[in-house]
């Protein structure tokens, strides 16, 4: 019985989401391109993209490593892809959904797990804003003409994100402030929730662990 309405609620979620997915779309034109797309292609990239996850499956591994050694690749390659399944239902619900399923999966804490997630977006970011400032020292076609503020807004988002990795990667090195702040923030708590929050933040941070050996960095490069 169990089973049955588990099934039914998960077609009626489909049937919801896939609702909001195409409402409004023109399906007579949606049909015409799918009709002129070349498929080789598609089929041509597929290899490719499951290289590219799997890559990003065995960083991610790699980046755990502090908080729990031996971790199953299979583990991490699929909440990988379920994170990004959920990623083309609902806008970055795949963050969330990715360090819960590898917590369940493996037993590691779910809010490690969510440090190492911020850690590979603050560096996707970082790289991505190098390649925009880079963009108009070896181009200068109609894109920096059309965008002449695209070089100055890279540079300054990648001060900000640089300034919070900073600040993150002091406060993993001097958990005492960390533990001042939170006696402060927590102490109109009961002891129950101080010490989930403590727990919580501490675990966290825990996710940044791997930035303390210089060698890993090579590792975030990829």
């Amino acid at each position: 019985m169990k089973s049955t309405i588990k099934t039914l609620l998960s077609l009626l979620l489909m049937a919801v989401f896939l609702y909001f997915a195409f409402r409004g779309t023109d399906f007579g034109k949606l049909w015409e391109t799918l009709s002129a797309a070349n498929y080789w292609w598609a089929l041509a990239m597929l290899p490719v993209l499951v290289l590219s996850h799997a890559v990003r499956a065995w960083r991610w591994g790699y980046f755990l490593r502090p908080v729990k050694k031996d971790l199953q690749y299979r583990n991490l390659f699929s909440s990988l892809i379920v994170g990004y399944m959920m990623n083309n239902i609902l806008p970055r619900a795949g963050e969330i959904v990715r360090p819960y399923a590898i917590g369940k999966l493996e037993g590691v804490s779910r809010s490690a797990a969510f440090g190492t997630v911020l850690i590979e977006r603050i560096f996707d970011v970082l790289s991505f804003m190098i390649l925009i400032v880079c963009i108009p020292m070896v181009y200068n076609g109609p894109l920096t003409e059309n965008f002449p503020w695209l070089e100055e807004t890279g540079i300054w988002i990648t001060v900000v994100t640089l300034a919070f990795l900073g600040l993150f990667v002091y406060f993993m090195f001097r958990r005492d402030i960390v533990e001042k702040i939170l006696k402060s923030v927590t102490r109109r708590l009961t002891e129950r929730k101080a010490q989930l929050v403590e727990h919580i933040v501490h675990s966290f941070l825990d996710g940044f662990l791997f930035l303390k050996e210089p060698k890993n960095y090579v590792v975030i490069g990829f």
